[in-house]
């Protein structure tokens, strides 16, 4: 038994698609707001975001492999 289905998909993996896509809509805020300052941004701040920017592009194709941001 896999427990509630939802649009036929069990709840857990709905749960998991809308936080995969909350992550990818939140690397694009970031990257929006980045660009947007990017000339008030220090070093150790292009560091990070560029860390975290390139963890969202690896994590993109990761997702698309597991199903998790299809509709």
């Amino acid at each position: 038994m896999i427990g509630p289905v939802v649009l036929g998909r069990p709840v857990p993996w709905l749960v998991l698609q809308l936080l995969a896509g909350a992550a990818v809509v939140a690397a694009v805020a970031t990257a929006t707001s980045a660009w947007r300052h990017r000339r008030e941004l220090g070093l150790g701040d292009r560091v990070r975001l560029g860390l975290v920017l390139a963890s969202a592009v690896a994590f993109v194709p990761w997702a698309a492999y597991w199903g998790l941001l299809m509709p």
